[in-house]
C-alpha cells in the first residue's frame, strides 16, 4: 500500500472516531453539579423534616435517587429521569408532593379518591335541619380568595340558621382537601369554639388547631380572621357529619375537627385515607415541594394517618335519611 493511501485511511478513521464521539458523550457522562446539588437541595429539606424521617435509611435513600438520576446535567432531566418520582415513593407518606414552577405535579400517591356524584336527597331534609356542604380551598390563608371562601361559609349558616333548627348536616363529601384554616373559619359557627384537633409529628411534638369567634387558629397563632363572624342561634347544636371517598387531606382534617364533638355522629363511606399534613417548601428552581410532616389527629389526641371510617356506614341514596333519623332523635 502508498504512503499516500495509508494517510488517507488514517484521517478517514479519525474523522470517523470523531464524528462517534458525541454519540458516546452522554453516556460517558457523570452527574452535572446543578443537577447534583438540586437532587441535594430536596434530599436536605426531605432528611430534615418529612414523616417518617427517624425511620428511613437516608444513606440508601440518596444513592437510589441518585442512581436514578444516573448522569442527569439539568434539572428537567433530574425530574424526566424520575428521580425525584422515585423519592416521593421512598418516602412512604402517600401524601407528599412536587408542583414544578410549569404546572407540572409529581406524585408517587396511590390513593384513589374519585370525585363523588352530585348529592342526592336533599329535598328530603326538613326546615328544621340546616344544610351546608363544605368544598376544598385551595390557596393561601393570606389570599383574598381565603377570605371570600370562608365568609361565603358564614352567609349561608346565617341565612339558613333559625331558632327552630334541631341540627345540622355537614356535608364534607365533595372535600378533596387543599387548604384547611379557610374551611377551618368558615364551618367554625356550626364546629363551636376551642380546640378541634391536633397536628402530631414524628416525635410526638404537637400542635393544636382551634376556632374562636371566627378566627381559624394553629397553636396560638390566628390564621385566618373574619371582621363580621357569625353565631348561631342555638350554639354547639347537633350535628351530623357526611363522609365520601372524594373526603381527602384537608377536608379529613375538617372530618377529624368534628370527631368527639358532643351530639355528633359521621354517615358515609370511609375517607380518602390522606389524614395526614403537609409543609409547603419553595425549591430553587421556583417549583414547590408539598412535604408530609404530621398526622392528624382528634380533640383526645386520637392520631390517624389512614383512612377515617364514619360511625354509621351509609350509600349516596340512604345517607340524609339517616342523618335526618339521627338529628330527630332525641
Amino acid at each position: 500500500m502508498n504512503k499516500c493511501l495509508q494517510l488517507i485511511l488514517v484521517l478517514f478513521l479519525c474523522f470517523s472516531c470523531s464524528e462517534e464521539e458525541p454519540g458516546n458523550e452522554t453516556e460517558n457522562l457523570t452527574i452535572s453539579a446543578e443537577a447534583r446539588n438540586y437532587l441535594n437541595e430536596v434530599l436536605e429539606v426531605m432528611e430534615e423534616n418529612a414523616l417518617y424521617r427517624n425511620t428511613i435509611n437516608w444513606t440508601d435513600f440518596r444513592n437510589e435517587v441518585f442512581e436514578v438520576a444516573g448522569a442527569a446535567q439539568t434539572i428537567d432531566q433530574v425530574y424526566s429521569s424520575g428521580s425525584m418520582l422515585r423519592a416521593l415513593e421512598l418516602l412512604g407518606d402517600n401524601h407528599s408532593f412536587i408542583e414544578r414552577g410549569n404546572g407540572a405535579f409529581i406524585s408517587a400517591s396511590t390513593a384513589d379518591c374519585p370525585f363523588p356524584n352530585d348529592p342526592i336527597g336533599l329535598d328530603r331534609i326538613p326546615d328544621n335541619i340546616g344544610y351546608i356542604f363544605v368544598r376544598g380551598f385551595t390557596g393561601s390563608s393570606e389570599s383574598t380568595e381565603a377570605m371570600e371562601f370562608a365568609e361565603n361559609l358564614h352567609n349561608i349558616i346565617r341565612e339558613k340558621d333559625s331558632p327552630d333548627l334541631i341540627g345540622w348536616i355537614v356535608d364534607l363529601r365533595p372535600n378533596t382537601g387543599g387548604n384547611m384554616f379557610p374551611m377551618l373559619a368558615g364551618i367554625g359557627p356550626i364546629l363551636g369554639e376551642g380546640i378541634a384537633g391536633y397536628f402530631v409529628g414524628p416525635e410526638g411534638e404537637e400542635r393544636s388547631w382551634s376556632y374562636e369567634a371566627g378566627i381559624s387558629f394553629t397553636g396560638n397563632i390566628p390564621v385566618l380572621s373574619l371582621e363580621e363572624p357569625y353565631t348561631l342561634f342555638n350554639e354547639n347544636p347537633k350535628v351530623a357529619v357526611l363522609y365520601s371517598v372524594a373526603t381527602a387531606s384537608s377536608g379529613e382534617a375538617i372530618a377529624i375537627s368534628f370527631i368527639n364533638r358532643p351530639d355528633t355522629s359521621s354517615f358515609g363511606t370511609p375517607t380518602c385515607g390522606l389524614s395526614t399534613g403537609n409543609g409547603t417548601f419553595q425549591l430553587s428552581d421556583n417549583s414547590r415541594l408539598a412535604l408530609t410532616q404530621v398526622f392528624l389527629a382528634d380533640r383526645l389526641k386520637n392520631a390517624f394517618g389512614e383512612k377515617i371510617q364514619p360511625d354509621f356506614p351509609a350509600t349516596d341514596e340512604e345517607i340524609i335519611d339517616l342523618a335526618v333519623a339521627f338529628l330527630q332523635n332525641n
